[in-house]
Formats: structure tokens, C-alpha cells, sequence
């Protein structure tokens, strides 16, 4: 005080912190980049100010709604978090500021809304229109409310109304909210819609039960429709709790509704459980009050939901159900959704021909019947067998026509799957930037729905293209991000293929150990949801990191296990991919004749598919194949070839083996010069991608060309710099050959 009436201080007022300055200062306190969801919640909350956010913070990590779980902050925005007594203390200084009547009309204020408008205002409390102004200007010089535009006002920070809010008494507050709902509705008689949000809370609270559920259903289904995932199970969970309570005619059949739809949500977001409670919810009462045509949909979205979670013989058991129900009632509909539920099942069994039939009988029945969303739905997966099978173009046609359908009927959250499997053909094809394109149209659309399941999907599959153009470091970091999210959701069955993937770029770049954890953990999933497609797979990759470690006999039992699978299930790309493997072994282990069967199977298969990919993969094993031979014929144009068709697919890694097999036929043909040029071109490649492995068998092939010119000190140099790669690799095989050439007498 002494120092105010000396004027020995200056004050400055502070400004709110814009959103990313609050991020800024989150950040600094948590020492951690915080989430977005938690900043945009302090934020919210606070409206910037930096006092509130620091006290705000202390209070979410007191209630464990923040909660740090030794890599990162983890917030849960459910659990209840107390106001603290810090802010409170502050907001009540404020309001001992004002006068009586101005405290009291502030209750009024905070229960209409953080924004609120001088009219709606007015006709609540019924006062005169000066006195009502000298009221707010009180509230205006505290700053408790800030004008936003002509008779417009809103609360600085909600904290401040939901102190205020907080301390009114039930039966106050419930009159408040009646009186504030039933003026709300005066005042937009003629367009309720436009504020059904604020009327379903406000009946809602108020207990007026018919009101708030219907004002609270046409919110909910436009929130759904908007893809406000979480407002419309806010809404939802209104409708449900309130039907019971009201006089509203066909409650039950409500109440199944919204079950129905409010599990679709929790679908999308990924909490499944959440999902099955409903649909078990919703099935038991569409028995209870005769509807069997609910009782058959719930079950084949409950068996959805079974399929999701690898859970297949629970899924059949419901689909089953359905069926029966379907055909008594003669609903040709529901008995083609039947057909495409058990082809799904199948296909995930790794029984495509049989998903195929199931798929087409499905179509033929939704043509008949004219359901376009039907249609798109088995052109959709007939696509997908047909990728599977390795037939591209097909399953480009199928895909193809399913998202047009998708598109003109306005079904996103299914244009999204459309998109990807599109995105995917394009992949396997070689044709990586239409890849790209497509799935970032999907990805598009998912975030815009918010359905994490297709978000990670994405995730996936994007991150395999970089991988793919050898950019491996993005790749890790989608398929993580990608893992992080399947495990968050409970997406068990999906994440084998992000943990294979992961395991493909740390046998990439050489850390092999690594490699197997993951291909184990996701061999180890793969049989508990019997996913035998993405296990073959496993089986595959795991094998070619065996053979760079020299254990030959490991790697053949998991081939012949993979081809095994794939043979059964008729997954002919897969089994190109183990061929090549195999005859990749063969080589490495001498038995040249059944590395030449192998890959002539491969080549046979790759002219089907169409794919560069698995044809630039044959003809890598067919140049090494007759460098062993010594048949050097014709391999100058094989090895153009490659090139060729590792320029066409953007792999740098590809046209690194090309110039490493290159450089090996140069110095055989004693073109020592050229040899020397493909060598160190190979080496640039493998350095800048830091794939280790390649980089030291580099290293060894031009140590062999060296040798041969008579440069023993040049050759000594570089199978040191191979040896000293192997051993950090511990790859036992080629630790053998660099001793063999250091050591040898």
C-alpha cells in the first residue's frame, strides 16, 4: 500500500496467452510437448490466462487426470477434476467487487452459457434495460465477462462461470435452467433447431424429460451425421437416460435406436467394449418387445465388432443368429449382409475362395434388390480377394467401382476403406506415388470422421510406401504411430502387420535382434486371432534375417512353414515373396539347382500379378543365381533391367542391389574401371539410406575387385571395413568369407 501511495509501481495489464502460447507454456511446465486435446482443454478452460492454466494443470495431475507414465503425459478428460481452491479464491475477490444485485444476476449468467446474448438476458430476469446495462458494466470492469460484439458477452474463462455455477443450490439451479430453456425456446420459436444443443441441456438439467429428449435426440443424430463423435455420444447418453423417465411414446424402440447408434460411435473412436455393451443392450430389448428385424441388425453389427477384434467363431455364432432370423422373415437384405459377413471371415481365415463365393452371392442378391450401399459393400471386398490372390488389375477394377458408388451416396466413413485398398493395389504394383495420393485421400476422410481404426490403418499402409522408397526413418515412425494407436483401441488383430513392418526396417538397417522381438510378438498374435495371411508374412521376413545371420536351417523351417500357409490359403503374393526367400537361401547355401527352381516358380507367378515389385525382387535372385554359375550371358541387359525397374519404383535401395550385382558382373568381366564406378555409386546409396548390412556386402564385393586388380592394400581396407559392419551385426556367414580373405595364408 505504501508503495501505491508513493507511486513507486507501475501496472501492467496482461493479456489472455493465445492458444499457442498456452501450448508454450503447458510445454514448460510438463517439461513434454502436451497433447492436443490437453491444451485445447486448459485452454478452454482458462481462456489463456496464465495463472489459471498453472493452477489448472496442479489440479488435473492431483485428481490423476494427468498422469505421467515414464515416457510421456497421458490424459484422460473423463475423470473429474476439482476446481481449485487457488482460482476460487481469485473468482470470489472478484465477485465480493460487486454489488449485491450484480452478484446475484451473475448466477443467472452462469448458468445460460459461456456465451450469451443481452436479449436472451433480458427476457429471463425481466428487468429494465438501463439497470440491466449498469449491471453488466459491473461484471464488464471486474473483468468476469468481456464483450464480444453489440449486446454479445461471454465468460474470459469458464472456470470463473463453472465456480459460480457450481455453488448454486439443486432445486435454484433447476429452476434457472426451465426458466433459461423455456425463454431460449421463446426466443427462437420460429427455429429451434438452431439451438437444440443448448435446449437439450437445459431441459435436461432442468428435468424436464420429454423436452430434453427431444431436443437432445435431433442434436445427437446431427452431431452423428456432422462425425462430432464426442457431442453426439454426450447427446445420446441424454435421450437414453431420460426415455425411461418420460411419457414418450415407443420408448423401448428409442432407446434400442440409440443404443444402436451410439455403438456405431464407439466403433469408430475404438472402444469396443463400449460398443458390444450397447449392441448386447440393444439386442436384449428388441426380443424383449418382439422386433426381430432390430434383433437380426444388432447381431450382424455385434458380429462386426467380433470380426474387428479377431474374434471370428464368436462373430459366426452371431451371424448365425441373424440368418436364421433373416430367412424366417424372408429379408433378402439381411440374408446377402450374412453372405458378406461370413466371406469377411473366411478372407480373414486366409479362405479366399470360398470369401469369394460368399462375396459374389452377396452382390447378386444387392443387385436384385437394388441396395447401392449393399453393392458397394461386395464389389468392396470381392476387390480385396482378388488382391489377395495377387490379381491386381481385378482388384483395381472391383475397388475402383465401389468407391464411386461410396462417393455418390455420401458414405464416408466407407469411401475411406474404399480409398485405401485402392492406395494399396497402387502399392504393389510399383506405382507409389498414386499410392500416396489415395491414402492421403483416406486419411482425409478418417480424420474427419475421427475413426482411429482407419487412422492407424492408414498409418500403416502409408508408412509401408516409405519404406518401400527407402525413406525408413519416416516409415518407423508411421508404423509406430500406427502401433500406438491399435493398442490404445484394443486393435489386437491389426497390429500384427505393424509390428511385422517394424521388424522389416530394423532387419533393414541391421539390428537383428530387434527385428526378431517383433516378428515374434507378431507370429504370437497372429495364431491367437488366426490371422494366417500377415503370420505367413512374419514367417517370411524372420527367415530373411536367419539367413544374414547364417542360421540356414531356421530359415528353411520357416519358409516351408510360410509357403506352407500360403499355398493353403492362396495367397500368391505372399508366396512369391517366400519363393524368392527360399531361392535367396539356396544360393547362399550352394544348392543352385533348387535356388533356379525356386525363382523360375516366382517368375511364373510375378507375370500374373503384375506387380515390379515382385519382378524386380526374381530378377535381383536370377543375377546372383548366374554370378554363382559363372553364366555371365545376358546379364548385362538383366541388369539394365533393374535398374530400369528400380528408377520406375523410386527404390534407391533396389538400384543399390542393382549396382552392387553390376559392379560384381564388371569384375568379372575385368572392367575394372566401370566395376570400380558401380561400386562406390552402390556405397553412396547404402550410406545416405544407413542400411548397414547392404553397405558392408558392398564393401566385401569391391574388396574381391580390388584383390583381383592386384591392390592388396586397397582390398585389406576395405574387407576390414565389411568385418568390422558383420561382427556389430553378428552375421556368422559373412564374418566367415572377410576372415577367409584377412586371414587366409
Amino acid at each position: 500500500l505504501s508503495m501505491t501511495r508513493e507511486d513507486l509501481h507501475r501496472c501492467i495489464m496482461l493479456e489472455p496467452l493465445e492458444g499457442q502460447y498456452v501450448t508454450l507454456m503447458i510445454s514448460t511446465i510438463i517439461n513434454s510437448n502436451p497433447s492436443p486435446e490437453l491444451s485445447d482443454y486448459i485452454f478452454s478452460r482458462t481462456g489463456g490466462n496464465p495463472y489459471f492454466i498453472e493452477e489448472m494443470l496442479k489440479s488435473l495431475i492431483k485428481c490423476d487426470s494427468l498422469v505421467w507414465d515414464g515416457s510421456e503425459w497421458l490424459f484422460d478428460k473423463t475423470k473429474s477434476t476439482v476446481i481449485p481452491y487457488s482460482i476460487e479464491s481469485v473468482v470470489h475477490q472478484k465477485l465480493d467487487l460487486l454489488s449485491n444485485k450484480a452478484r446475484n444476476l451473475f448466477e443467472y449468467v452462469s448458468v445460460i452459457g459461456r456465451n450469451f446474448d443481452f436479449n436472451l438476458l433480458k427476457n429471463i430476469t425481466d428487468m429494465n434495460e438501463g439497470y440491466l446495462f449498469d449491471l453488466l458494466d459491473e461484471m464488464l470492469e471486474t473483468r468476469l465477462l468481456v464483450e464480444t460484439g453489440r449486446e454479445h458477452y461471454r465468460f474470459p474463462e469458464d472456470i470463473i462461470r463453472k465456480s459460480v455455477y457450481s455453488k448454486i443450490g439443486k432445486a435454484r439451479l433447476s429452476n434457472y435452467h426451465q426458466t433459461v430453456g423455456e425463454e431460449l425456446l421463446k426466443l427462437h420459436s420460429d427455429l429451434p433447431e438452431s439451438v437444440v444443443e443448448e435446449l437439450s441441456l437445459h431441459f435436461y438439467l432442468s428435468g424436464e424429460m420429454e423436452k430434453a429428449v427431444k431436443y437432445s435426440l435431433i442434436a445427437a443424430n446431427r452431431a452423428k451425421d456432422a462425425y462430432a463423435n464426442e457431442d453426439a455420444i454426450k447427446f445420446y447418453n441424454i435421450v437414453i437416460e431420460c426415455l425411461p423417465k418420460s411419457e414418450i411414446e415407443e420408448k423401448e424402440t428409442k432407446s434400442i435406436e440409440c443404443l444402436r447408434n451410439r455403438a456405431g460411435i464407439y466403433r469408430l473412436i475404438g472402444k469396443k467394449d463400449n460398443s458390444i455393451k450397447d449392441l448386447e443392450s440393444a439386442i436384449s430389448r428388441s426380443g424383449n418387445i418382439g422386433n426381430r428385424k432390430s434383433e437380426a441388425d444388432c447381431l450382424i453389427e455385434l458380429s462386426e465388432i467380433y470380426i474387428d477384434k479377431g474374434k471370428y467363431d464368436g462373430a459366426r455364432k452371431h451371424i448365425e443368429k441373424a440368418l436364421k432370423i433373416y430367412r424366417d422373415l424372408n429379408d433378402n437384405d439381411g440374408e446377402a449382409i450374412c453372405s458378406i459377413r461370413f466371406g469377411t471371415i473366411c478372407w480373414f481365415s486366409g479362405e479366399y475362395t470360398k470369401a469369394l463365393e460368399f462375396y459374389q452371392q452377396s452382390l447378386k442378391s444387392m443387385e436384385k434388390a437394388g441396395n447401392r450401399k449393399g453393392i458397394a459393400s461386395s464389389l468392396n471386398n470381392i476387390g480385396i480377394v482378388y488382391y489377395s490372390l495377387g490379381n491386381y488389375s481385378d482388384a483395381l477394377k472391383f475397388s475402383l467401382d465401389a468407391q464411386k458408388i461410396r462417393q455418390e451416396i455420401s458414405d464416408r466413413e466407407n469411401e475411406a476403406i474404399s480409398l485405401n485398398n485402392i492406395g494399396a493395389v497402387y502399392m504393389n504394383i510399383g506405382e507409389y506415388s498414386r499410392a500416396l495420393e489415395y491414402y492421403n485421400l483416406s486419411l482425409a476422410v478418417s480424420e474427419e470422421i475421427g475413426d482411429l481404426q482407419k487412422i492407424s490403418l492408414n498409418f500403416n499402409n502409408t508408412g509401408g510406401v516409405y519404406l518401400m522408397l527407402d525413406e525408413w526413418q519416416k516409415a518407423l515412425e508411421l508404423f509406430k504411430s500406427s502401433l500406438k494407436i491399435k493398442r490404445a483401441i484394443g486393435e489386437q488383430k491389426d497390429s500384427v502387420s505393424c509390428l511385422n513392418n517394424i521388424g522389416n526396417i530394423y532387419g533393414s538397417i541391421g539390428l537383428y535382434s530387434r527385428a526378431l522381438e517383433y516378428y515374434r510378438d507378431a507370429i504370437s498374435i497372429a495364431d491367437e486371432t488366426g490371422n494366417r495371411m500377415d503370420k505367413a508374412s512374419c514367417l517370411n521376413n524372420a527367415a530373411g534375417v536367419y539367413i544374414e545371420l547364417g542360421d540356414y536351417s531356421e530359415a528353411e523351417e520357416l519358409l516351408q512353414d510360410s509357403l506352407r500357409i500360403q499355398r493353403e490359403i492362396g495367397d500368391r503374393s505372399g508366396e512369391i515373396s517366400s519363393l524368392v526367400t527360399l531361392s535367396y537361401l539356396f544360393i547362399e547355401t550352394g544348392k543352385l539347382s533348387d535356388a533356379e527352381d525356386c525363382n523360375n516358380k516366382a517368375c511364373l507367378l510375378t507375370k500374373d500379378t503384375e506387380s515390379d515389385t515382385h519382378a524386380a525382387s526374381v530378377l535381383i535372385n536370377r543375377i546372383e543365381l548366374h554370378l554363382k554359375q559363372n553364366v555371365l550371358q545376358d546379364m548385362a541387359e538383366d541388369i539394365e533391367r533393374l535398374i530400369s525397374l528400380s528408377e520406375k519404383l523410386g527404390s534407391r535401395e533396389k538400384k543399390g542391389r542393382a549396382l552392387t550385382l553390376s559392379g560384381r558382373f564388371l569384375a568379372r568381366k575385368k572392367n575394372w574401371d566401370d566395376s570400380e564406378t558401380a561400386f562406390s555409386e552402390a556405397i553412396s546409396i547404402y550410406s545416405e539410406l544407413e542400411y548397414k548390412p547392404n553397405l558392408a556386402e558392398v564393401c566385401f564385393y569391391q574388396g574381391l575387385m580390388l584383390e583381383a586388380t592386384g591392390d592388396t592394400k586397397g582390398s585389406e581396407k576395405q574387407y576390414k571395413k565389411a568385418g568390422k559392419v558383420f561382427r556389430e551385426l553378428g552375421a556368422k556367414e559373412w564374418i566367415k568369407k572377410v576372415d577367409a580373405k584377412l586371414y587366409a595364408e
